[in-house]
């Protein structure tokens, strides 16, 4: 080699002509960074944001546009001149004064520049009477689209102003493909204020929290852990069937080919977070063990309530499969959530977890939750379902993910998802935050 190395050097054609190939290739590569970039193009998207763009089911299931709605009940709707300087400091985030126009074959995140006129764009307004006709006008507005390759963002600030003198709303609709949970959590303090009016602020972790090292230590462990996690995502979407029940009567493709396209939003009591961080640190479990093992007896009872047959008695053991999937959005570094051109972002899979429905007694449904989400912890299902979908689905052809993304979820029972909230009383341009309702009708 240092022979061959030699004979390079002495041979002044040979250097002369590298030397002419180095100068070009830099010349490309600064013609290529100071090249103009296409008119307020923000980037091109990821498989798992594009996704959610043009849909991850097919066109048959007419499932609707993937918006997450957050309603905010408040003492009073915010003053409308106050709200819209609130917005001005949202818009700070690429995403939000976006829209989705297609390019070719793919969709790009375009920036609006909206610096004026943001009533126009973002903010709108409605009048009710009463608490009903808050809900009716949710569920309406929860099934429209926000349109693409627009002059408007994808996402809306609604005020809905209540005259019977009773609390008001405020309805953020924010199209998916602006981000994820982690992410939204991350810009919380623009939008938030404390009572008194001092910033909000909310810690968000870098690193996936809690689980045991894989295997519990051991290489062989760790392998059988990993195959038995990959044979796992990989068959999830050819997987059984969970068992039709009264709050899901029909896992049959053509069950929901037939159903309208309408949904409802139901309203669950509100319940003290004291008290369930008291069950928490009694049982030695977290929140989250809490509120599935919650859901698990919801579903039980409403079975019973129902006779559907499946389930006769709150006394009797059962041994059916009733499963949710569980999104895991994955933390990110704070330096990230601090530079608005990347703080909002898709970076979340979902993995398979079965619900404790078959458990008698509440105490013995928290437990197998807890089992279920510890083992869940020390697993890699959710970054190998990550590396499958962004990196194997996103070559396969448009039609073959979106049936695989249906597969998977119609053959579970329900989706279970939070994302972490704020500890205090918080306001929104002044106006006290009384209670929220995350709503995804998708």
């Amino acid at each position: 080699m240092p022979g061959l190395i030699k004979s390079f050097v002495q041979n002044p054609a040979v250097v002369g002509f590298g030397l002419l190939v180095l100068a070009s290739g830099l010349r490309y590569l600064k013609a290529k960074r100071n090249a103009p970039k296409p008119e307020g193009r923000l980037r091109s998207l990821s498989f798992s944001s594009e996704v959610l763009v043009d849909g991850a089911f097919p066109d048959t299931f007419h499932a609707p546009q993937a918006v997450v709605n957050v309603l905010f009940h408040l003492e009073k709707c915010p003053d409308v001149d106050r709200l819209h300087r609130q917005i001005r400091q949202m818009i700070a985030f690429d995403r939000f004064r976006a829209t989705a126009r297609r390019e070719g074959a793919h969709w790009q995140l375009y920036d609006l520049g909206i610096d004026n006129d943001v009533e126009k764009r973002i903010v709108e307004t409605y009048e009710v009477n009463g608490e009903q006709e808050i809900r009716e006008l949710v569920d309406k507005l929860c099934m429209e689209d926000i349109p693409y390759n627009t002059e408007r963002p994808l996402w809306r600030a609604i005020r809905i102003v209540n005259k019977s003198g009773g609390r008001s709303a405020m309805l953020f609709r924010v199209h998916h493909v602006i981000g994820d949970g982690i992410a939204m959590v991350g810009m919380m303090t623009t939008l938030f204020e404390q009572l008194n009016g001092e910033p909000f602020r909310v810690d968000i972790p870098e690193k996936m929290g809690g689980g045991t090292k894989m295997g519990g230590g051991s290489t062989i462990g760790a392998i059988m852990t990993f195959l038995k996690s990959l044979f796992e995502v990989l068959t999830v979407a050819s997987s059984r069937h969970d068992t039709d029940i009264a709050f899901v009567p029909g896992h049959n493709p053509d069950y929901f080919k037939n159903k309208s396209n309408i949904r409802k939003t139901m309203y669950f009591p509100v319940v003290s977070l004291d008290f369930i961080k008291a069950i928490k640190n009694k049982a030695g479990v977290t929140i989250n063990d809490v509120l599935m093992a919650a859901t698990s007896g919801m579903l039980r009872r409403y079975s019973i309530l129902k006779k559907d047959g499946k389930i006769n008695s709150m006394d009797q053991k059962t041994n059916i499969q009733t499963r949710a999937l569980l999104p895991v959005a994955f933390p990110r570094p704070k330096k990230d959530l601090e530079n608005r051109s990347k703080a909002l972002r898709n970076l979340f899979s979902m993995i398979s977890l079965p619900l404790a429905v078959n458990e008698i007694n509440a105490k013995d449904r928290l437990m197998e939750c807890c089992r279920v989400s510890t083992a869940a912890k020390s697993s890699p299902s959710a970054i190998l379902q990550l590396f499958i979908q962004n990196k194997v689905l996103s070559l396969a052809p448009q039609f073959l993910a979106q049936q695989t993304a249906f597969d998977a979820f119609s053959r579970h029972s329900i989706v279970f998802s939070n994302v972490p909230g704020p500890n205090e009383h918080i306001a929104i341009c002044g106006e006290k935050l009384l209670s929220v309702n995350v709503i995804f009708p998708n």
